[in-house]
Formats: structure tokens, sequence, C-alpha cells
């Protein structure tokens, strides 16, 4: 094989590799998109069939949907789910920024809810 050969090959799969990050990134960001259209235009039924997809699972991470889905429940008024996605966000390994931005919202809204032992959080 000449150095050549070898060379083409290098930059033929660096160039797949930028590629398929592109795509997978822009996958994601479409996805996300749809799910937060849906809670914006108040279409519930829509959003939670969606959140379901297996294709929306592997694409949108898990903190992503668990937000909307939180954020969805408020605005519909379900305390119960909206508990529910409450405590499906404590199991998750979450970055610093990423607590301050939930626990900053759900406190808000435990606040309003006069809920202490979860406002305190």
């Amino acid at each position: 094989m000449s150095i050549n050969f070898l060379i083409a090959i290098i930059v033929i799969l660096f160039l797949f590799y930028v590629g398929m990050q592109y795509f997978l990134k822009q996958r994601t960001r479409k996805n996300t998109l749809r799910l937060t259209q849906l809670v914006l235009q108040q279409e519930y039924e829509k959003f939670d069939k969606l959140v379901q997809d297996p294709e929306i699972q592997k694409t949108v991470s898990p903190y992503q949907t668990n937000l909307l889905k939180f954020n969805s429940y408020i605005a519909r008024n379900d305390k119960k789910r909206a508990d529910q996605a409450f405590s499906a966000m404590n199991e998750l390994n979450l970055l610093s920024q990423q607590k301050l931005d939930f626990y900053g919202s759900a406190q808000n809204y435990y606040i309003e809810q006069r809920e202490l032992k979860r406002a305190k959080i």
C-alpha cells in the first residue's frame, strides 16, 4: 500500500466522522424542537405520544425530555405527573448547570403550590 492511499483513507474516514456528527446534532436539534413546539402549542396528546417514540428517546437527552414533560404537566395543572417528572429528574446524573436550571424552575413552581418540602430542594 502506498502512503497516498493510506492518507486518502484517513481523510475519507475523518470526513465521514464529521458528517455523522453533524447529522446526529441536526437530528437531535430537530426532535427537541418538535417536542418544544408541541408543548408551546398546547398539543399535549401529540407531545405525550411523540415523547414515547423510540427515535426521540434515542436522540433527545433524558434531561431534556424530563424537563419538557415537567413543564407540560405544569401547564396542564397535572400536579401528580409533575411530581413524577420531578422524581424522575432526581434520578438522573445532571451537570451543575442543569441542576441549577431545573431545580430553580421547580422551586418556583413548588413555592407557588405552597409545597414547602419540595420547595426547599
